[in-house]
């Protein structure tokens, strides 16, 4: 009974060791292999607050290649593109903040206003791994009696300013 014991202890370590060494991929030398795509990641996230005093615009490059202008009109925005193979594409993303032609309407029963944003680009292709730059770029609380002010000097923001070349 023993030695049974002993036999199916062996073939459970066997299994395993052939199942670990199966997750290396093809190469034979125990080194994962990395997929070969290329994929781009953008998020921003904005206060309320922000859309009600600023226009915002982020100009990006997409997968392919090509440069692109949206308005952000919601708190949250992300684009993620992927295609297979390796692209050499400079990334960027560029996000501006311009105050709106129209001041809107203070709301009398805020003593205070958050102006936030944070961002996120991320790139992935198979000779570079991936990159990721994350950032709160703008923390402001203003008193509803600076506003006004604050939008007078600060009439044109520059939230984003990424740039990256995946060279490897």
């Amino acid at each position: 009974m023993m030695r049974r014991n002993a036999f199916i202890t062996l073939l459970f370590a066997l299994a395993v060791t052939m199942t670990l060494s199966s997750c290396h991929g093809d190469s034979g030398d125990g080194v994962m292999e990395r997929p070969d795509y290329t994929s781009i990641d953008y998020k921003l996230a904005l206060s309320p607050e922000m859309l009600k005093f600023y226009d915002i615009q982020a100009t990006y490059t997409s997968i392919s290649e090509e440069e692109k202008t949206v308005e952000i009109t919601n708190e949250t925005w992300r684009v993620t593109e992927k295609v297979e193979g390796y692209r050499n594409i400079d990334f960027k993303l560029k996000v501006i903040a311009t105050v709106k032609t129209q001041e809107p309407r203070l709301d009398e029963k805020v003593d205070e206003y958050a102006l936030t944003c944070e961002y996120s680009a991320e790139y992935y292709t198979k000779p570079t791994s991936a990159k990721r730059m994350a950032q709160e770029t703008l923390n402001k609380k203003l008193k509803k009696t600076a506003v006004a002010a604050y939008l007078t000097e600060h009439p044109v923001i520059t939230l984003v300013n990424y740039q990256k070349n995946n060279t490897p």
